[in-house]
């Protein structure tokens, strides 16, 4: 193959070779001629959605790819020089890795009452985090969040995290306190 090949004959082709896809390219500036984002922080909610359960099923990742991020048709896809779409989906499966990265960094660890009481079972995956943002910011249909950026969705729920483990230090010093002046009444007496 050379650099004018399809991406529709390295798609028939590809399967029966030893590639395999990998997410660590480098961006193309260009697909088609059409440029490329620097990243993939000015996605919505849905694309990130859309990309990253695209991307688990492992089907046709790349036409996905550039569907969503560049408007492209299947058919300009399928046209398109296949070393320009490969390295373009390689990168943005580079990026989605990184935002998953992102997002898992900023998740608290559950106190151990919090895991005795189940909190593990209260993982309900982007629909959650759609309904958790909607009941947020008092939007009415799950559909409008799909249309926010990630990176907003993302923001909050780092604040709102950060309110938590606020809130249990706070607790713990209310705690402390209480147990301080219990003490020192028990002395007294």
């Amino acid at each position: 193959m050379n650099r004018k090949t399809p991406y529709s004959y390295w798609r028939r082709v590809a399967p029966h070779t030893s590639f395999e896809f990998a997410d660590d390219y480098a961006r193309p500036l260009l697909v088609a001629k059409r440029k490329t984002p620097e990243t993939l922080n000015d996605i919505t909610m849905g694309q990130l959605i859309r990309l990253t359960n695209q991307l688990t099923e492992n089907e046709d990742f790349p036409l996905t790819v550039c569907e969503t991020l560049l408007g492209m048709t299947a058919h300009q896809t399928l046209k398109a020089p296949a070393v320009e779409v490969v390295a373009f989906a390689g990168w943005a499966a580079g990026e989605l890795k990184r935002i998953g990265d992102i997002w898992k960094a900023a998740n608290i660890e559950p106190t151990k009452e919090e895991s005795a009481a189940g909190v593990s079972n209260l993982s309900f995956g982007f629909f959650g985090t759609l309904d958790w943002y909607a009941q947020r910011m008092g939007i009415q249909r799950h559909a409008d969040v799909e249309n926010v950026k990630w990176v907003v969705v993302y923001q909050c729920s780092k604040m709102d995290g950060e309110r938590t483990l606020y809130e249990r230090r706070l607790q713990k010093q209310y705690a402390d306190e209480n147990n301080r002046q219990t003490n020192r009444a028990a002395r007294r007496r």
